[in-house]
């Protein structure tokens, strides 16, 4: 018994059901909802919790005691003036603290480039180099400190938050800092108060390693021969009143499933709670915009606090850490994606700090604590990172996190997505040696090959620019895809006549026909399926889960071989169950056209969902989806 023929004369074998490919698939679903408060690699009744690989960030290197950065304590050295004070290269030239003679620049370790701007569009920026004091020779690693530039209508001496980063520089830059390793990059861009425009964040993170890697408008030498090994993102922004408290939030996710070392990310973590005071308030769990995951998290929350009675405050926490893993998973497979991912792709391990702080307008000592004890944590987070040789290579790269303390590693979120896909598998081995009596290769191949060549042709137009218009976008998708429709629709008549005329020949006796051509494509989906989501599942697994889900069942779940035509007349009971057959197919005919439609790329997809069309959506969304098209409307 094969694919291509069977051979008579045997006992039947055993036959997978619709039970055998629905249960795997909610064994891995109800295995994923229990990922807050089960890990099976563990064998405990608790998620697995924050932990470091590499003994070297441990948090005995918390030793650096507390400072008062100051305020305001900086004056203006006599050989400058008060020019430049927006400008962070001006002013460590021009200022200078009271107990020193000279500016800050003036030390040895320490230097500061303004590198211009090659075009309108990209922003000028300052970097400052920190070249340890106690090192005999120049270190080969780098950490890149990216930080958010003054706010337009302030200055570096005059915003409470720059100031204190003035005085790290300075303490960086002294000799009396032994712990120092690395070459200690920071970058901004410059800013003048008589401006309105700003630079986002993340035109400064690109710009840099454009410029680092030599990609465009490349920086000096002795400005980019370091590897940096890591790259942190503080973006600052501050409340409309000088009241409010401090928020922080740490952001790891990256586009195309990349994330930092899992080390680093719970390292900033317990440097943050370590120096975390009244002021600040660690968010529950890391996303870039959670307003409508709290939402939901508040409702269901609420429901449990008026209904449910038995161990609620499990429950809360378990619907908390749930509803932390699908907004982490969420905002990893389809973004808006924090200024830190840029050098992701870079193969940089990076994070995002995301602080809020009380308006800089403000003069009252709380506000100035808080802003001291975040500079505070940025420089205990070099001192960590100081500690460390080479890059992090140990703990685990691929994670969901449910909360700020737990992580679900790959090793736990494979299994059950493994039972997922295992439909696909047993579907396809059911066609192949049990249901295909003759793989049907006229039409097979042909629909194969109008599917692939439809693919590569909106590959090749995406390619070439022409996503500037969403208009346009959406046109040339449709165009391309009616064309492969209608190719279809123009080679499945003709062929399946052929196939009929062939089959009726040899089966004069009987009164029914089974279409074989619509389980030869199942098949070939069911195998595109399986090749295109093993890949993710092993790399981008926010992304395959979701996708996983959606596919399997119209893929699986339907079986396309029981589709019969009534060749020739017979008594009135078989025309009774022929007229209601036909009925059952039209009802079933117009669902699936609904679906086909609602599921159609430029319907929901893309603007709702994705802002572009992703590789993820011309490689695995629309091929599939024209198998299923082709298997729903012929």
């Amino acid at each position: 018994m094969g694919l291509f023929s069977k051979k008579k004369g045997k006992t039947k074998s055993f036959h997978p059901t619709l039970l055998h490919l629905v249960l795997p698939y909610l064994i891995g679903i109800t295995w994923t909802c229990l990922h807050p408060i089960l890990s099976v690699i563990t064998g405990e009744l608790k998620c697995r919790g924050s932990y470091l690989d590499e003994s070297a960030l441990s948090s005995n290197r918390f030793t650096i005691p507390s400072h008062d950065y100051g305020f305001s304590v900086l004056t203006v050295d006599e050989s400058g003036g008060e020019r430049g004070t927006s400008s962070l290269c001006d002013v460590l030239n021009t200022h200078r603290f009271p107990t020193e003679q000279s500016s800050i620049l003036s030390s040895p370790a320490i230097d500061c480039l303004i590198h211009p701007s090659s075009s309108p569009k990209t922003p000028s920026l300052e970097i400052v180099k920190i070249i340890p004091s106690s090192s005999s020779i120049q270190p080969s690693e780098s950490i890149v400190l990216i930080l958010t530039p003054p706010p337009t209508s302030s200055s570096w001496t005059a915003s409470t938050f720059h100031s204190c980063i003035l005085t790290l520089l300075h303490r960086l830059s002294t000799s009396k800092t032994t712990w120092l390793s690395k070459i200690i990059y920071v970058v901004t861009t410059t800013t003048s108060p008589s401006s309105s425009s700003t630079t986002s964040i993340q035109d400064t993170v690109a710009t840099y390693l454009q410029a680092h890697h030599g990609i465009h408008h490349a920086l000096p030498l002795d400005y980019s021969n370091t590897m940096i090994r890591t790259l942190l993102v503080y973006n600052i922004s501050y409340h409309s009143s000088s009241s409010a408290m401090t928020e922080v939030q740490i952001l790891p996710q990256g586009e195309y499933g990349a994330l930092p070392n899992l080390d680093l990310v719970f390292t900033v973590n317990g440097i943050m709670k370590y120096y975390n005071g009244y002021e600040y308030q660690v968010p529950r769990h890391y996303t870039w915009n959670v307003d409508k995951m709290e939402k939901f998290g508040g409702k269901v929350m609420g429901w449990i606090a008026t209904h449910v009675g038995w161990r609620k405050n499990k429950v809360e926490a378990y619907v908390r850490d749930f509803v932390g893993m699908l907004s982490f998973a969420g905002h990893l497979a389809i973004g808006p994606y924090p200024p830190h991912a840029q050098a992701l792709k870079y193969g940089i391990d990076s994070l995002t700090i995301q602080s809020t702080l009380p308006s800089s307008s403000s003069s009252s000592s709380s506000s100035h604590s808080s802003e001291s004890k975040m500079v505070q944590q940025i420089e205990q987070t070099i001192n960590t990172l100081s500690y460390t040789h080479e890059r992090l290579h140990h703990s685990i790269t691929q994670y969901i996190l449910p909360s700020s303390t737990k992580f679900v590693g790959q090793s736990e979120y494979i299994y059950p997505m493994i039972l997922i896909l295992i439909g696909l598998v047993i579907k396809a081995i059911t066609l192949a040696f049990m249901d295909i009596g003759r793989f049907c290769f006229e039409i097979g191949i042909k629909v194969t090959l109008c599917v692939v060549g439809g693919v590569s042709l909106l590959m090749m137009c995406f390619s070439l620019d022409y996503n500037d218009d969403s208009y346009g976008e959406l046109i040339m998708y449709g165009y391309m895809y009616a064309v492969v429709l209608s190719l279809i629709g123009c080679i499945i008549p003709l062929d399946n006549d052929k196939n009929n005329k062939r089959e009726e020949e040899k089966v004069q006796s009987k009164h029914w026909i089974n279409e074989n051509w619509k389980q030869s494509i199942q098949f070939v989906a069911c195998i595109i399926a399986i090749y295109t989501h093993v890949p993710m599942m092993l790399s981008h697994v926010s992304l395959a889960y979701p996708s996983a889900l959606f596919w399997c069942p119209l893929l699986t779940f339907p079986s396309y071989g029981n589709r019969l035509h009534h060749s020739r007349g017979g008594d009135a009971d078989e025309t009774k169950k022929t007229v209601l057959l036909q009925m059952k197919q039209r009802m079933t005919k117009i669902a699936s056209i609904l679906i086909l439609i609602l599921t159609w790329p430029p319907v929901l997809l893309v603007p709702k969902v994705f802002e572009v069309y992703t590789m993820y959506i011309l490689l695995v969304y629309t091929p599939l989806h024209m198998f299923l098209a082709t298997l729903w409307l012929f």
